[in-house]
């Protein structure tokens, strides 16, 4: 079914190539961080006893 002229559709652009970039870089910007940092010393939980 075409559009009516003079109507408008919303067109919704493929997006999900540019998601899976976007997450494998924060992927890759955390082990980066990782490797650049000593393992912390101190583990903080708001269990309590643990």
């Amino acid at each position: 079914m075409g559009a009516r002229p003079g109507e408008r559709r919303t067109v919704f652009r493929k997006t999900r190539s540019h998601e899976e970039a976007q997450i494998n870089r924060a992927v890759l910007a955390k082990k980066e961080r990782e490797a650049s940092h000593r393992p912390a010393h101190t583990v903080f939980s708001r269990r309590e006893g643990e």
